[in-house]
């Protein structure tokens, strides 16, 4: 039986020229530091409000194109993810 909290966490991203899917494995929450587990249960027990609200992606071009690099930027700053632009 598999634990509550714990599992794969699954993130696919609609992008013009097709998908991107990115999984995550999820350890159980007694193995999570505190504050990490109680944030990670507000988000899997929120509403898709709350969680659209919550999820960011922080893009990062290691290596690419300078153009590419540059659109992109250093990953400081967070994209918005689940909301309609």
């Amino acid at each position: 039986s598999q634990e509550i909290g714990s599992g794969t966490f699954i993130v696919n991203f609609l992008l013009p020229f097709g998908n991107l899917v990115a999984y995550f494995s999820v350890p159980p929450l007694e193995d999570m530091p505190p504050n990490i587990a109680i944030v990670w249960e507000k988000f899997i027990h929120g509403d898709q409000q709350y969680r659209d609200g919550k999820l960011k992606l922080l893009p990062v071009v290691v290596d690419g194109p300078w153009i590419v690099r540059k659109a992109v930027g250093p990953g400081t700053s967070p994209a918005m993810l689940g909301r309609d632009l």
